[in-house]
């Protein structure tokens, strides 16, 4: 995995206004690890974490950036408070690994290896932290017409599940896994960037049995902005949503809020709601190895 960091920009629940640290006995923690400042000068940045071998490689990253990783807010700035400045800039170097095999997770749950590299921060860098709610203004992403679904969104047929346990099976013993993509190109059980063909035309993401409050995670990153799922759909859903991006100099592709509602038949209805905030209440450049 390299950058961006945001694939694994998902929601982790913690306590409004109270610590988030677990007793030191019982925190995950990766068996073995070294922390180093990367070397001056150092080119490219990645964060590798091979399913087989429970290893988790950082490579000149910034530890903000290291931080935000690891609470799932990659690209949530305002879902993360009281880094120092200094730590927006001071790269470093992680190699750990845990005590056995770590897997991937799906989407939305907990994940061990970033609870992991969690207590290595407060370890090695006295990182102490709570988590807070604060209001802010949000997205509601809701149905435009009650009942009704776009042309672009619909129910999925496939066990995402049964597909995740096959692929994790399949890295472990070399069997054939499950294709990632379908027979009309489409994602399965994941989501798939589709590049732009030029101006006026747009690109976007494919997504297959991935839940509506995903969807609102994905979106978040396009608006800036927090999208609360309140569309009612439960279950999971196949998807497709093509737009200019929002920062794109051409917008003739559409924007991501019209192609909500002509392609998924979903709407973004601006309101304010409580977000939860990370606070970094302490750090410090780390112990030595």
């Amino acid at each position: 995995m390299t950058k961006p960091l945001s694939v694994l920009a998902l929601a982790l629940i913690g306590g409004a206004g109270l610590s988030a640290q677990a007793p030191a006995a019982n925190k995950p923690r990766f068996e073995v690890a070294s922390v180093k400042p990367s070397a001056p000068g150092a080119q490219g940045q990645s964060v590798r974490r091979p399913p087989i071998g429970g290893q988790f490689v950082v490579s000149n990253i910034p530890l903000r950036d290291i931080i935000a990783l690891a609470f799932q807010v990659s690209d949530l700035p305002w879902r993360l408070d009281g880094v120092p400045e200094w730590a927006a800039t001071e790269r470093f170097d992680i190699v750990a690994k845990a005590a056995g095999d770590v897997p991937p997770v799906r989407p939305g749950s907990p994940d061990p290896m970033l609870m992991m590299l969690r207590t290595l921060l407060e370890e090695r860098f006295r990182m102490t932290f709570h988590a807070e709610n604060r209001e802010m203004p949000v997205y509601a992403l809701v149905l435009a017409k009650p009942g009704t679904l776009g042309r672009d969104l619909k129910k999925s047929e496939v066990d995402c599940d049964a597909i995740q346990v096959a692929r994790l099976r399949a890295a472990a013993t070399g069997a054939e896994a499950p294709p990632p993509i379908n027979a009309d190109g489409r994602p399965v059980c994941g989501f798939r960037g589709v590049k732009g063909g030029g101006p006026g035309e747009p690109g976007g993401i494919q997504a297959g049995g991935i839940p509506m409050w995903q969807l609102a995670n994905r979106l978040t990153g396009f608006v800036e902005r927090t999208v609360i799922d309140r569309t009612g759909l439960e279950g999971y859903y196949d998807w497709q949503l093509l737009f200019s991006p929002p920062r794109a100099a051409d917008q003739s592709g559409g924007s991501i809020f019209t192609a909500l509602q002509e392609q998924m038949g979903l709407k973004l209805e601006s309101t304010r709601a409580p977000v939860e905030v990370w606070v970094v209440d302490r750090l410090e450049r780390p112990t030595p190895d």
